[in-house]
């Protein structure tokens, strides 16, 4: 139950939901305009799928835990950009609490970037509002993002990555379910600073149509972990083809 509950509170996934309007929208987060005046990119497509939208000013810690559109990435694709938005500042929400990421859909044509459409809270992923990272990846002939988040629970670590395939404007799930193990880690829950402790780290990468993810680190009796894991895309879904020993023991070992 305690894994079921630490697994819960790093990541869910929600259905399409119908987008707010421009006169509906959030206002953007409080900071949001030092991130675009970095960002070029980011800053045209805010622009974009915000025209309206205007920042909220002050930085109280009410302000700050109040929802919000938080830019966190623009994505260029061949001839589209994607707009990842969280709904609050990261690092803002309470321990338990993930961000809710949001995507907009932009064409390209040229310079110009114009919304067709968008994914509310596609998926909730991560602690206090954060995430770890979000990454493009093209498996097969589809583009996709690689979302992962995790988080830290009475000195149990770990975290989970979500791959996404984008189809028809949408964010679309493709497995295994409850995601995949990203690393995990009881060292914090060590105490005596001479007993061995489990820390394993993942990194992915994709080849063709399949998704791979080295698993690198060591075991809590000193033994190391060296292994591969990997997964094909068949019929839209993620499909474990190699490594089901390892991939076994990652989940088993979820904080």
């Amino acid at each position: 139950m305690h894994k079921r509950l630490i697994l819960a509170a790093i990541i869910a996934l929600a259905a399409p939901q119908v987008a707010l309007s421009a006169e509906e929208a959030l206002p953007l987060c409080p900071g949001a305009s030092e991130i675009l005046a970095a960002d070029p990119l980011l800053r045209s497509a805010v622009r974009a799928a915000y025209p309206e939208t205007r920042e909220r000013r002050g930085r109280t810690r009410r302000s700050l835990n109040q929802p919000c559109i938080y830019p966190y990435r623009a994505i260029p694709y061949d001839d589209a950009v994607v707009l990842i938005t969280l709904a609050q500042v990261p690092g803002t929400a309470c321990h338990g609490c993930a961000a809710d990421v949001s995507a907009v859909f932009l064409k390209r044509d040229g310079s110009t970037l114009t919304p067709v459409s968008r994914h509310d809270s596609f998926v909730q992923i991560g602690t206090f509002g954060d995430l770890a990272s979000i990454e493009p990846f093209r498996l097969g002939a589809q583009h996709g993002l690689m979302v992962e988040g995790g988080g830290t629970f009475q000195g149990y670590s770990s975290s989970v990555m979500v791959p996404f395939l984008i189809q028809d404007g949408q964010m679309l799930a493709v497995g295994p379910d409850g995601g995949i193990p990203g690393g995990d880690s009881n060292c914090g829950a060590v105490v005596d600073d001479e007993l061995p402790c489990r820390e394993v780290e993942g990194r992915w990468r994709v080849d063709g149509d399949r998704l791979i993810v080295h698993y690198t680190g060591t075991r809590g009796d000193g033994s190391p972990v060296d292994g591969t894991v990997v997964y094909e895309l068949r019929d839209g879904s993620l499909v474990l083809v190699s490594g089901a020993e390892v991939a076994a023991e990652m989940i088993e070992n979820r904080p």
